[in-house]
Order: C-alpha cells, then structure tokens, then sequence
C-alpha cells in the first residue's frame, strides 16, 4: 500500500537515491569546475540544495533513531516527543532544498536557452515566485503551532492550525511550479537551432523532471492516511520517505541537463575508440589474407623466370 511502506523500505530506496544524486552532482561540479572551467551560480545553487539534502537524511536517521516509523504504542512519551522534535527540525532543510534546486533549474535555462524578452520576464517571474513561496511555507510551517515548541512537545496543549490543509496547500503549489519548470523549455525548443537529435534529447531530459510531481501526487495518499490515523509515528514516516525521495529525484532532474553533452561527448569517444581498436584487431588478419593470395602466385612467377 502507498500510504503505508515499511522504514527499512524507504530508506533503502531513499540511500540509493542518495547516492545517485551525489554521484551526479559531484560529476557536475568536476565537469565545470575543472574541465570547462565554467562553473555557475546554477551549479552552486545545486550545491547548496544537496547539502541540505544530505542534512535531511541524516534527520532521516536520527527521527528514525527516536522512534519514527515505529507504532506510537511501543514508544514513551521522551520517544514520541524526540521524534516529533526531529520532524520539525527537517521541516526547514525540506523547504529550502526544494526552493534551491528550483532556482538553480531556473538559472540554468537562463543560461542555456536563448535569453529574449520572453524568456527572461519568464524566468525573473518563476524566480520570485519560488522565492515567495519557500519564505511564505517555510514562515506557515515553523508557525504551525503557537507557542512553537508546543508541535513536539504536547504538554505545552498548543493551538495548531490545519496541518492537512497545509501540507495540501504545499503539494499543490509545488506541483504547480514543478509544471511550469517542464513547461518551460519545452514550449520554446521549437525555436532552438539545434539539431533534431539534440532538442529531442533535450525535452527527454526535462519531460524526465515530471517524476518529480509524480513523486508529490503518490504522496496524497500517505498524507490522507496520517491525517486519520492516531498511530502518528508510524504513518508519518511514509510522508517522511516520500519527501525525501522528491528532493533526490529533483537533484538528479537538476543535473541531467548539465551533463548531456559532456556525456554524448564521452559516449562519441568511448564508440569511436572501440571502433578503431576493432579496425587495428582487422588489420592484421586481412594482411595474413592478402599475403596468403599473393605469395603463392609471385613465388610460382619467380620460379617461371
């Protein structure tokens, strides 16, 4: 069921992501640090949003470590109240990764798609936009209970507003700017002179960044089922696993633009090298058949001489 996966489920899936996104991001800032020599304010950026990604999986392990993900009727009140507390820590890195790798996708098709008028009210506008909307939440959820610390620590019989309508307030905002980032370059590749080739591979690449909102909608049902379920420790950590899975598989869709042509250049040398290795096996072979041909018959000329 999606609204309910097992702990060690998701943090297998959420490492293994991890890694991946690492992988690519330190082979994005090899690549135009040292060999390109072009490293930009969207690689940076990108940077800065998988830092907060590694802070969020570390939380990861210590709201696990608390007690998350285990049934609310094992643990003691410090456990609850531990786990509750390392929910609410995260709250700011998850915002903020997002709001990152957001404006780094933004700078990056400030940089690689014509800059005409359009396109560039286009991109100011999606910027602050995503500058709003990472103040505004990251404001509504540090908020979300008055006094503050009354969100982890339940003696305090805090007053807290909607956190369902919150999170779904969030999700949709996010799938809405995550839409427009897809919508984006793909409406203006017709105007690329490019070859077919590339400009398909281009949209391939962000039309890959629609896993991101596919990752927010598989997380409705989770969400629906903490908001019912009193067992909070236990199905939060889905919605937990899910937020974590968004924010790798926004940084990969980040970084693939980046690294297709150091790629397809790689990928060109590494076929052409094959193919010359296979042309320099072939040689000697064919030289063994020429010589078989015409020794015989040269032998046999200079003996009839």
């Amino acid at each position: 069921m999606l609204h309910t996966i097992p702990a060690h489920v998701m943090v297998g899936v959420v490492m293994t992501l991890f890694s991946f996104s690492t992988a690519l991001v330190g082979l994005r800032l090899t690549i135009r640090i040292f060999i390109f020599h072009s490293a930009g304010l969207d690689d940076w950026t990108c940077f800065a949003a998988w830092m907060l990604n590694l802070a969020e999986t570390v939380l990861l392990f210590q709201e696990l470590s608390a007690g998350s993900g285990q049934h609310v009727a094992l643990l003691s009140p410090e456990q609850v109240q531990q786990a509750l507390l390392m929910e609410y820590i995260s709250i700011l890195p998850y915002i903020w990764c997002i709001g990152f790798v957001k404006a780094s996708i933004v700078i990056q098709l400030q940089r690689t798609l014509p800059t005409h008028n359009n396109m560039r009210k286009l991109c100011i506008f999606m910027s602050i936009t995503i500058g709003i909307v990472t103040a505004a939440f990251t404001v509504v959820f540090l908020l979300m209970c008055m006094p503050p610390n009354g969100y982890w620590d339940l003696s305090k019989r805090a007053e807290c507003h909607a956190i369902w309508t919150t999170n779904f307030a969030f999700l949709a905002v996010n799938v809405a700017t995550e839409v427009a980032l897809i919508l984006m370059p793909i409406v203006i590749f017709g105007k690329l002179q490019l070859r077919k080739a590339d400009k398909l591979g281009l949209i391939a690449i962000f039309t890959l960044f629609g896993l991101v909102p596919i990752t927010n909608l598989l997380r409705i049902p989770a969400i629906i089922y903490m908001e019912q379920d009193p067992d909070m420790t236990y199905s939060h950590q889905t919605v937990v696993g899910y937020s974590r899975i968004e924010l790798n598989v926004c940084i990969i869709c980040a970084c693939l633009p980046t690294l297709r042509v150091p790629l397809a250049r790689a990928w060109s040398i590494i076929r052409r090298q094959s193919q010359n290795n296979t042309t320099l096996h072939q040689v000697p072979r064919e030289g063994v058949m020429v010589l078989n041909r015409v020794g015989p018959s040269s032998n046999m000329a200079s003996l009839e001489d």
